[in-house]
């Protein structure tokens, strides 16, 4: 198969079989998170949820930082905290500093996001908890809390990754690498298409270096994939 057959067919095989472990056979493996030349000195997860543990066994030696605005996760950040080290904040990321409203869903917590998804029917829209949260930016933390780059980058905010890298300007001048999750046929009201993070990363100096997992629905539209940005 050529590359492009070879992917089209990995999402394909994903969508048939609903493995929600599917990506950890594939691209996020922590020995293919190690690209080559690649040494951060702190790991940056940005949206972490109940963790991402190949990111953190890929590169056992750099300090770890976990942003998490859902209150709901901290017993996971202090576990991987006292199992791993590294620091936690539990606070939104984002372009500039200050309060929010972010989307909690209460039956899915990983889909919960600071855009409301206006694809959801009404009911479920309305079925949302509305709850103020505090939003800072990396830029502001990293100056806060003295974070040594180089930098590996992390994001996965539903719709909010775009956000997060406005507020990482002076991070993003020493980040060796960047894994965001992007949306591709159907992007959240208030976020970004394909094309235009793929922009957005080039302004910024990435390129796409590898695809490590994406979501397909059958034989349907693509829903998202993980990609991993390196500088260009």
């Amino acid at each position: 198969m050529s590359a492009p057959d070879d992917f089209a067919f990995m999402l394909w095989r994903r969508g048939r079989r609903g493995d929600e472990d599917w990506g950890r056979e594939t691209g996020w493996r922590p020995e293919n998170l190690r690209k080559h030349g690649l040494a951060p000195a702190t790991v940056i997860d940005v949206g972490v949820g109940p963790g991402t543990p190949n990111l953190y066994d890929a590169f056992p030696e750099a300090h770890l930082v976990l942003v998490e605005p859902l209150r709901e996760f901290e017993e996971d950040l202090r576990r991987i905290c006292r199992r791993r080290g590294g620091e936690y904040v539990l606070a939104a990321a984002g372009a500039e500093p200050g309060r929010a409203e972010l989307h909690v869903d209460k039956r899915m917590l990983l889909a919960s996001s600071l855009l409301m998804d206006v694809r959801r029917p009404t009911d479920e829209q309305e079925s949302l908890e509305r709850r103020e949260v505090t939003v800072t930016t990396l830029d502001k933390l990293r100056e806060e809390r003295g974070w040594t780059g180089p930098f590996g980058l992390k994001v996965d905010t539903e719709g909010y990754e775009h956000r997060v890298l406005e507020g990482a300007q002076s991070v993003l001048r020493e980040t060796q690498f960047v894994i965001a999750e992007v949306s591709v046929a159907r992007p959240i009201a208030g976020g970004i298409s394909f094309a235009g993070f793929i922009a957005l990363m080039d302004r910024l100096g990435f390129a796409v270096h590898d695809v490590l997992d994406g979501s397909k629905r059958g034989y349907g539209d693509v829903d998202y994939v993980d990609l991993y940005f390196r500088r260009s």
